[in-house]
């Protein structure tokens, strides 16, 4: 028998519990104490001696007591521990345990609150089941009274339903009979279609057949057009040439101007330094001496920085607060400083007293083709004209003192040609200035006198102005040969033999229809005044052409009382009669959207007065404007032919344009002057030629010894075909007619080189074909005319 491990006995010693280790420690104890006896009487080895044995065994036995008491000492203190730990154990246990008895105590006093709330809640309950069963009784009353109501609900929408069925049942057999006579009108309606797409398809064959010969005439065309285009350019070419000779004398104008000023000043007639009294005149106010005093200090160094300035301070001396047209554009730079000053300067007051109206014209050649740098006008002048000029100022820059022979002439120029437009007046005043230093032209008319003061100040000449000149009527434009009941002309239009011709406001009396205008205030004449359209208003001026009695004398008018009855004589009359008479009857008709509205005339025809007022074509206006331009014109033109009316005056002369309210077509052509229009009706009578000499009819020109001629709308038609060409080439133009009136005049240059244009024309394989829809009255070939000028 082996002795058990003593390791498996710790082991299993450790591994066991507390009552289990000590039972198994006294196990163990006991079996060793069995083996050891089991040694002392098994084992005895009858050699050995009995000492020896002894000693064995008590060797074995010490051996074991040893282990046994170091693993009994080592239980012991292992025991300990554990027991101090039980101890820690037990006390928390005993912690947990009284925290358990709370609970319990907790739990059991819960259970019994639980008790009364489930008491409660069955109470609850109770009542709640008793509510609800008598809700529900309730309920199913309700029920039964709504399953009543519904039955009877649905009994009423069956009968509705009925009654609609049989409702529907009908409006069907009406919608039948009506779909029975719709396909009815559909089949006919489908055999029409049918026979127009017949009738269509064999337009449309027929059509593109036509398309296809209008395609080959056009190729052919076209090809004709770049063949004649090279000759076309030879002869530009040729003109240009002309023009350039032309322009080169222009160029030259300065030049001349000088020697014709020097030849002026040598003149007996011509009184220089003439010394510029002004005694007794009145002095300026504090005011407009402190007007002049700022515009002095501005000092600018330029000629085009001055008439801003300059214009601002002569509106304000002369009370001219509100601008009546907007001043050109200015190329002038200022410093930031000068335009400070500047605009400091223009936010002052100025005069109250309105004694004559200032523009800024250095762009605008108004005076005979000449563009004073500012000009002065007669109070309440819209626009600035020749006819209401009271002096013209020259500006200079500072440097340009003393004054040049040019400089001079120029003035003279602008003397000369205010005398010529107001004539009557018996001085006239130009001034060249630099603001600093001024000379004044005095031109004395009556005496072809030329006075020149040098060195004026700037303050006397406003003083010789405001106190001398506005103050004298010799030295004011002469009066209106108007009625004043028209106001003051705006501007004069043209320079008519036989008439004056001027742009007016439209009076508010005749605006309004009131009877105070329907007399004439200087002749006593009845006005029959026609209605006033209202898109006439804007802009609200008219035109206003009175005959004259001698021919170039705007004041002698012609007296009251008509010496002829334009309802009786054909061609026996005045211009401004027979166009009365015309427009009279275009008016009857309706007239048209580009011809004047005649808006009175005076019942002896020698004034009438028509709307709206336009503007010549511009030379480099778009092409498209120009082409709605000829459109529009051509457009008046058929419409007069129409009605028997021959213009016979067709020329740019006397064609306008106006703005419109059409963003497609923002401006329109106008047909004016029609006082030398004629009325085909029988009998033909023959009439003499008194338009424009360039729109003269080829027969005329070929044969410009006949005096009579029997007018035709070919006439009429291929002077806006010259209309076309004369904007093509412009320049060519100007060069080879400059005195037109020699047409007319058998033998001259201008007679040959128009009847040579006309031959020309009507050969040339261009405009040959439009010279031929002229004369046969095709319109629409002539509208083609119109895509040649995209083409040049």
């Amino acid at each position: 028998m082996s002795p058990p491990d003593l390791a498996d006995v710790l082991s299993t010693l450790r591994l066991s519990t507390q009552a289990e280790e000590e039972q198994q420690q006294d196990e163990l104890f006991l079996s060793y104490l069995d083996y050891l006896e089991q040694i002392f009487s098994t084992q005895r080895d009858p050699k050995l001696d009995e000492i020896t044995q002894k000693r064995r065994v008590r060797k074995c036995y010490e051996t074991v007591r040893d282990g046994i008491e170091k693993k009994v000492i080592g239980d012991v203190a292992d025991l300990k521990a554990r027991l101090t730990v039980a101890q820690a154990e037990a006390k928390v246990l005993e912690e947990k345990l009284k925290e358990l008895r709370r609970e319990k105590e907790d739990l059991r006093s819960g259970k019994e609150e639980l008790r009364r709330e489930k008491e409660r809640w069955e109470e609850r309950e109770r009542v709640n089941q008793e509510e609800l069963r008598r809700e529900k009784e309730r309920w199913e009353e309700r029920e039964r009274v709504n399953q009543e109501e519904l039955r009877k609900e649905k009994e009423r929408w069956e009968e509705r339903e009925r009654v609609n069925q049989e409702e529907l049942r009908r409006e069907k057999e009406r919608w039948e009979e009506r779909e029975r006579v719709n396909q009815e009108e559909l089949r006919r309606e489908k055999e029409r279609w049918e026979e127009r797409e017949r009738v269509n398809q064999e337009e449309l064959r027929s059509g593109k057949e036509e398309l296809r010969r209008e395609k080959e005439h056009s190729e052919q065309r076209e090809r004709k057009f770049w063949d004649d285009k090279y000759q076309l350019q030879k002869h530009i070419q040729y003109l240009e040439t002309r023009w350039n000779a032309t322009d080169q004398k222009n160029t030259m104008r300065s030049a001349t101007r000088a020697a014709n000023w020097q030849s002026t000043l040598d003149d007996k007639n011509t009184i220089d330094n003439q010394a510029l009294s002004l005694e007794g005149v009145q002095n300026l106010s504090p005011e407009d001496q402190l007007i002049v005093e700022d515009l002095l200090n501005l000092q600018l160094k330029t000629e085009v920085a001055m008439y801003r300035p300059a214009c601002a301070a002569l509106r304000k001396l002369f009370g001219d607060s509100a601008p009546h047209h907007e001043d050109p554009k200015v190329d002038a730079k200022y410093t930031p400083e000068e335009e400070e000053a500047i605009l400091e300067f223009e936010a002052r007051p100025g005069n109250q007293d309105y004694t004559a109206t200032v523009f800024n014209t250095h762009r605008l050649k108004f005076l005979g083709g000449h563009a004073p740098d500012i000009t002065i006008c007669l109070d309440s002048t819209i626009e600035p004209a020749a006819e209401t000029t009271i002096s013209a100022f020259e500006l200079k820059g500072p440097r340009k003192t003393p004054f040049e022979s040019d400089m001079c002439g120029q003035v003279f120029d602008y003397l000369i040609r205010t005398s010529t437009a107001q004539k009557g007046r018996r001085n006239v005043l130009a001034i060249l200035s630099t603001l600093n230093k001024n000379d004044l032209f005095h031109y004395r008319t009556d005496r072809r006198l030329l006075y020149i003061y040098r060195n004026i100040s700037l303050a006397d000449v406003i003083r010789f102005l405001k106190f001398v000149v506005l103050q004298s009527n010799s030295w004011r434009p002469p009066p209106s040969p108007y009625s004043p009941d028209l106001g003051i002309p705006q501007q004069r239009l043209g320079q008519p033999s036989n008439s004056v011709v001027a742009k007016f406001t439209i009076p508010e009396a005749l605006a309004n229809n009131n009877v105070s205008f329907k007399t004439d205030s200087i002749t006593g004449q009845t006005r029959r005044v026609f209605s006033l359209r209202p898109k006439s208003l804007t802009p609200n001026l008219m035109v206003v052409k009175r005959a004259l009695k001698t021919p170039g004398n705007p004041q002698d008018l012609a007296s009251a009382g008509s010496d002829i009855d334009p309802e009786e004589q054909p061609y026996d009359t005045t211009a401004v009669s027979d166009e009365i008479k015309i427009l009279t009857h275009i008016h009857s008709l309706g007239s048209h959207d580009s011809l004047p509205h005649l808006l009175y005339h005076t019942a002896d025809y020698r004034e009438l007065a028509t709307i709206p007022v336009g503007s010549h074509l511009k030379p480099r206006s778009k092409v498209s404007e120009v082409t709605d331009v000829l459109s529009d014109v051509l457009d008046a033109l058929n419409w007069l032919h129409k009605h028997g009316i021959i213009h016979r005056d067709v020329r740019w002369d006397n064609i306008v344009t106006v703005h419109t309210s059409v963003p497609t077509r923002p401006i329109r052509g106008i047909l004016i002057d029609l006082g030398e229009s004629v009325q085909i009706i029988p009998p033909w009578y023959e009439f003499p030629f008194r338009g424009g000499y360039i729109c003269c009819p080829p027969e005329v020109v070929e044969d410009p010894g006949q005096y009579l001629y029997k007018p035709k709308p070919a006439d009429d038609l291929l002077a806006w075909v010259l209309l076309v060409n004369m904007w093509m080439f412009r320049k060519p133009w100007k060069v080879a007619f400059q005195e037109s009136r020699k047409i007319v005049k058998k033998g001259s240059d201008e007679n040959r080189a128009m009847e040579a244009f006309w031959t020309g024309l009507r050969t040339n394989r261009v405009w040959g074909e439009y010279y031929e829809a002229a004369v046969e009255g095709d319109i629409e070939r002539l509208r083609g005319l119109l895509d040649v000028l995209y083409w040049v």
